[in-house]
C-alpha cells in the first residue's frame, strides 16, 4: 500500500512534505484493523508516536486528519485522493481474487462471517461496483484490472447460484 502511494505521489508530483504526510498516515492506517477500524484510535496513536519523535504540531495534525479522512472518504483534496487510491489498489491486482478468498476463509474461521460464499460474493460485487478511483493515474492504470476482477467475481457468483439451483 505504501509502495503504491509512492507510485501515485510520483505521478501526481507530490512534494516531500506531502509525501511524508501521506506515507506516515498510510503506515498508521495499515494497523487500523487492530483498532477494529477505529480511525480515531489510530490517529491518537499516530499523534503520540509523532510527538515522541519530535514532529511538530502542524505536521502531526496533517497526518491525523488524513488518517481520519479514511472514515468516510468525503474529503476532496489531492493528498486524500492518493490515500484513497493507495488503500484500494488491490481491487485491480490479479492476486486480489486469491487474497479475497483467503480473507473470507479467515473471517469464517474467526467466527466473523458466516460461511456463505454466495453472500460474500454478492457483498464484494456491491463494494466493487460502488468503488471508484480518485486520481487520473489510478483510473487510467487500475480501473481495467478492477473491472476484470469484478467480472471474474460475477462469474463465480453465477456458478455458485447455478450449483445451488441444481
Amino acid at each position: 500500500m505504501v509502495e503504491k502511494s509512492k507510485e501515485l505521489a510520483v505521478h501526481g508530483k507530490l512534494n516531500e512534505h506531502g509525501s511524508f504526510v501521506l506515507e506516515t498516515a498510510l503506515w498508521f492506517y495499515n494497523i487500523s484493523h487492530l483498532f477494529d477500524g477505529n480511525y480515531t484510535g489510530v490517529a491518537v496513536l499516530a499523534a503520540d508516536f509523532l510527538k515522541l519523535q519530535g514532529v511538530g504540531y502542524e505536521l502531526t495534525r496533517e497526518v491525523c486528519l488524513l488518517i481520519m479522512s479514511m472514515r468516510d472518504r468525503s474529503s476532496s483534496g489531492f493528498i486524500e485522493a492518493i490515500m484513497y487510491d493507495a488503500t484500494s489498489f488491490d481491487l485491480a491486482d490479479p492476486a486480489f481474487l486469491v487474497r479475497n478468498d483467503q480473507l473470507r476463509l479467515e473471517k469464517v474461521a474467526l467466527g466473523q462471517h458466516f460461511n456463505r460464499d454466495e453472500i460474500w460474493q454478492q457483498e464484494l460485487i456491491m463494494l466493487m461496483e460502488s468503488h471508484r478511483f480518485y486520481t487520473s493515474y489510478a483510473v487510467s492504470t487500475w480501473d481495467e484490472g478492477k473491472r476484470r476482477n469484478l467480472n471474474v467475481i460475477k462469474e463465480k457468483l453465477r456458478t455458485i447460484q447455478r450449483n445451488i439451483d441444481s
